[in-house]
């Protein structure tokens, strides 16, 4: 009845309204030396106050895979005209060779009557 998400799920935001407005006040009145203090690259743990608002926003959202091909195949159909041009070309050849081949064959046919 009810269709299954598929859609992979986001984490939880794993810092409180009171540290993040702490950290944003933090670095709004101190922009000079905010990016020294709350360096997240340089303390990789994510409990230590001063990182957790770098820390969280360094996760990123799930990346959508679903469309990744689409451009290619958009690609592949601009030629698609040309494509269809050439297998019916093939088409035609293959027709040619195949009644050059049964041409053929009857006269192998009518050659092996005449020697009997």
């Amino acid at each position: 009845m009810f269709k299954r998400n598929d859609l992979p799920q986001r984490e939880l935001f794993k810092i409180s309204k009171e540290e993040l407005m702490e950290d944003i006040g933090a670095i709004t009145n101190n922009q000079s030396g905010a990016y020294k203090h709350f360096d997240y690259k340089l303390h990789k743990d994510p409990d230590a106050p001063a990182n957790k608002l770098y820390w969280c926003l360094d996760q990123k959202p799930p990346q959508e895979y679903r469309f990744s091909q689409l451009e290619e195949f958009l690609t592949g159909t601009n030629n698609l005209e040309v494509v269809s041009e050439t297998l019916v070309h093939r088409i035609e050849e293959l027709e040619q060779i195949k009644n050059d081949i049964t041409e053929a064959v009857e006269d192998v046919k009518q050659k092996a009557a005449r020697q009997k």
